[in-house]
């Protein structure tokens, strides 16, 4: 799980949508936004389309926020970072979704 200071509250997600800029993948997606504080913040989305069943939304969520984590670190400081995982995920491994995850920081110039 992301720490809560290191989370996204619900009140900036509109934002996020409207003025971050976006990469995608074949299973995953992502927003970004540069803010005004001298840390990032993480958000991961996984819809229904990706699973009726809450379980496997879960799994995907504890393995991206997992990468997150332990690559904290190594991502830019001063970020809205929300995470979007896409119809497939699911039958990704976690090497997968971490390789998919950290080349989508990479393409977007959030890994230092």
């Amino acid at each position: 799980m992301i720490p809560e200071k290191h989370r996204i509250s619900k009140d900036f997600f509109e934002e996020i949508n409207k003025n971050g800029k976006g990469l995608s993948s074949p299973f995953l997606s992502i927003k970004y936004l540069k803010n005004n504080e001298n840390i990032s913040l993480f958000s991961t989305v996984v819809s229904k389309k990706v699973s009726k069943i809450s379980p496997k939304r879960n799994l995907i969520k504890r393995r991206i926020n997992s990468i997150l984590n332990k690559h904290k670190n190594d991502i830019k400081q001063g970020y809205f970072v929300v995470f979007y995982a896409k119809p497939g995920a699911l039958d990704r491994t976690f090497d997968q979704i971490k390789h998919e995850t950290l080349d989508l920081l990479n393409k977007s110039g959030l890994l230092r």
